[in-house]
């Protein structure tokens, strides 16, 4: 019987351990105390701690603005590109890595993610016509 009731425990996300926070800051640059804040609101919005690929274009498309519908493509490779274990999810590191990148990257970081969204739709268009 307690099988029948383990569908209805609500899912409490775990904490980042100290050693993945100490990661994370090193990966990305920023203090631990930004990166449990970033971690809390993440699985506050998103409890599975994942966003789907369809989550993740409503994330964009929000905050881009109207236009975002004209670049739809563009925001599923960007999907994609930091889907970087390729499960067609982005957990909390992948999320975080795109948003340090997107709001506080280099010039050059950013560039190499265009080069990699620009081979990866080469790759793409070849595969189709092959």
């Amino acid at each position: 019987m307690s099988g029948l009731f383990s569908c209805f425990q609500s899912k409490i996300p775990q904490s980042l351990t100290a050693q993945e926070i100490n990661i994370l800051s090193l990966k990305t640059k920023l203090p631990p105390k930004d990166i449990q804040e970033w971690y809390l609101r993440f699985v506050h919005c998103y409890p599975y701690e994942y966003l789907s690929r369809q989550q993740f274009i409503n994330y964009y498309q929000q905050l881009i603005d109207e236009n975002s519908i004209k670049i739809k493509g563009l925001i599923k490779e960007l999907f994609d590109v930091f889907d970087l274990n390729k499960d067609n999810k982005l957990d909390f590191l992948e999320f975080l890595l795109l948003n340090v990148l997107t709001n506080d990257g280099s010039i050059h970081d950013k560039l190499n993610v265009i080069f990699l969204l620009y081979s990866y739709e080469k790759e793409k268009q070849y595969h189709e016509t092959n």
